[in-house]
């Protein structure tokens, strides 16, 4: 009884670290090396979705619905 109690609250507090890591690596929708904006690249196969930044060349993946705006 106690075993499936433990295993829901850790997919729970993955999920939720993982939330939170993106939002912090969105920042807004600015690139953290060189703050520009992100600019929507591609999709995966399971629709995460991936920026580039034009000027950098980084990139992101988000796989959590952040209301984000494609151009």
């Amino acid at each position: 009884m106690i075993l499936p109690i433990i295993v829901v609250s850790l997919l729970i507090f993955c999920a939720i670290g993982s939330f939170i890591i993106e939002k912090i690596n969105w920042n807004n929708g600015v690139c953290k090396e060189c703050g520009c904006k992100w600019i929507y690249y591609d999709s995966d196969h399971e629709s995460a979705k991936i920026y580039r930044c034009s000027k950098c060349g980084s990139s992101i993946w988000i796989s959590w619905p952040f209301i984000i705006k494609h151009k």
